[in-house]
């Protein structure tokens, strides 16, 4: 409703945003009961994402208090895909991310009533890179095991890395990437630029406009379009 739109708010937030700002990081979870469980155990700089999709609203909403996230997402299939898509959103909003995977078959909520909070805060502290949580997930794909699996894994990985908006952030990714799998670091620049081009979708020259002439024989005031995606030039 004009109200209330789950998309656009983030369950918790008023009473997490101070904890927020003073641990200088966030928890970001799915569900409301995850939030409440978590709360009950001390961990008040949490908010939930009330069962949706996580969108770009709401990191920018949660962006407001941190540059800095942590996932606490379902161990299950659907839970593995939403911290994917989660993680690159948040990377495109100049966030850092990173991943607190819990045992297959847990969430937040059970995994606090079954070990509590001291293994929970044992999570949080061994939380990996977004990237390095999406090498793991290739890794257990088995796209490692062949040639061809492999390119499309790096190639997969470098995307990742081309959402990252500081150019220092990229550039130290590359680096690590090139050493971890053994690949000069110049092919991995050179598939980074390629991709940087494609997002970027530059104006054709054939698409610029050309000023019209008028009766007074000077160009008459054109609006410059703007290149396909909205990105400016």
């Amino acid at each position: 409703t004009p109200i209330y739109n789950k998309s656009r708010v983030l369950y918790g937030l008023s009473q997490a945003r101070e904890a927020i700002r003073d641990k200088e990081y966030g928890l970001l979870v799915e569900g409301y009961m995850d939030l409440i469980t978590l709360h009950q155990a001390g961990f008040i700089n949490v908010v939930a994402s009330s069962g949706t999709a996580l969108t770009v609203e709401q990191i920018q909403l949660l962006g407001r208090y941190t540059k800095r996230i942590t996932l606490v997402y379902d161990a299950d299939s659907a839970g593995s895909k939403a911290t994917l898509r989660g993680g690159d959103l948040v990377l495109e909003q100049d966030i850092d991310v990173r991943v607190a995977e819990l045992p297959a078959g847990e969430d937040p909520d059970s995994f606090i009533r079954k070990h509590g909070g001291q293994a929970f805060q044992a999570l949080l502290d061994g939380a990996a890179s977004f990237l390095d949580f999406r090498a793991a997930q290739l890794q257990a794909s088995g796209m490692f095991s062949t040639p061809e699996g492999k390119a499309r894994a790096i190639r997969s990985l470098v995307e990742t890395v081309s959402r990252m908006r500081d150019e220092l952030k990229r550039t130290f990714s590359i680096k690590r990437l090139a050493e971890q799998y053994d690949i000069y670091e110049s092919v991995l620049f050179r598939e980074l630029e390629s991709i940087l081009g494609k997002q970027q979708q530059p104006v054709r020259s054939s698409e610029r406009p050309v000023p019209r002439a008028t009766e007074a024989g000077r160009p008459a005031a054109t609006q410059q379009s703007e290149p396909s995606g909205g990105i400016p030039p």
